[in-house]
């Protein structure tokens, strides 16, 4: 005996139109679309993927808005949550939380002169629910997940780290030149941390006048 599908219920998937930075979570929404039955019916969300049919329900949250969907009810009833972070990198079996935008080509035109080079795009991820109704019915829903690097928590870090790496390249010369032998294994270990991200042109000032004390310190006191 098959299961009587219930036709007078239609589910939607409602995921954000604009992308997501790296490092935060699209909220999409479940919605009944259209309800004409005449008593209610309860559900519940069974299976929740991403990409390619990988199971990354152990990353993906749900919030059961209603667990028991009205007669003739439409609207919200869950939303659901899904990080892209460092958890969903390595639910999907990615190397680097990065590659949730992966490098692409890019044909790139300056000044009259053309060329390909690599650059991280917006990158849609489809995510997939299957509905179970207490009818004994599964409901597929499909949604679209957009992924966006620049701007996020992990471009300004790469951001930063090439403001420190350059800081320090415009430093070390400069302070190994005055260091004795001793002390340059010293000074280039110490030199390397920053004891906060590089966000500004003072900021940069005051972390290089920060490198520089250190090695004047170090020369002349020993630490």
């Amino acid at each position: 005996m098959g299961v009587k599908p219930l036709k007078g219920l239609v589910f939607g998937l409602n995921c954000p139109e604009q992308p997501i930075l790296l490092g935060e979570a699209g909220v999409c929404e479940v919605v009944v679309r259209k309800n004409t039955l005449s008593t209610a019916v309860g559900y519940s969300v069974v299976t929740k993927l991403l990409d390619d049919d990988m199971d990354t329900s152990s990353v993906i949250s749900v919030t059961m808005v209603k667990d028991v969907i009205p007669s003739q009810f439409t609207g919200k009833i869950a939303e659901v949550y899904v990080p892209l972070d460092e958890k969903m990198a390595k639910a999907l079996e990615l190397n680097d939380v990065r590659d949730l935008t992966p490098k692409t080509n890019t044909w790139v035109c300056e000044n009259g002169d053309c060329h390909y080079t690599l650059e991280r795009v917006d990158t849609p991820h489809y995510l997939k629910l299957k509905i179970r109704l207490d009818s004994g019915e599964y409901m597929n829903l499909e949604g679209i997940i957009t992924a966006r690097y620049t701007g996020s928590k992990y471009w300004n870090e790469d951001a930063n780290g090439g403001i420190k790496k350059g800081a320090l390249m415009i430093i070390a010369p400069l302070g190994l030149a005055y260091a004795p032998v001793e002390y340059m294994g010293t000074v280039i270990v110490e030199m390397t941390p920053a004891p906060k991200p590089v966000k500004t042109i003072i900021q940069v000032f005051l972390f290089v006048k920060s490198i520089g004390q250190s090695i004047w310190k170090e020369i002349n006191f020993g630490g």
